[in-house]
């Protein structure tokens, strides 16, 4: 079975969940594309990743704790079952999509 194919078949859309921390705020973000947005969705990751750099950089300067992550959900919908169901993708993988 050629996984990498049923996964593109089953495949609904993308959430990109972004979260971070200065000193005591938390804040967690979330992004939902179709399936069609991945070039979108790629941009939007370089924009955060662009964005956190900076603000590593400003809070180190400051003294300030900053942490920050990102993951990638590939949504998914099996008509056999008639259920959904998620895995992690890797910017990598999207490059490849789109």
């Amino acid at each position: 079975m050629d996984y990498k194919s049923k996964y593109e078949e089953y495949t609904v859309g993308y959430t990109l969940i972004v979260a971070y921390s200065v000193g005591t705020t938390n804040k967690i973000h979330t992004f939902g594309f179709p399936k069609d947005s991945v070039k979108n969705m790629l941009s939007h990751i370089d924009n955060w990743e662009s964005h956190f750099a900076k603000q590593v950089k400003d809070t180190t300067e400051n003294g300030v704790t900053y942490t920050h992550s990102m993951e990638v959900i590939r949504n998914m919908y099996y008509p056999t079952t008639k259920s959904f169901g998620t895995l992690s993708i890797e910017k990598s993988e999207l490059k490849e999509l789109a």
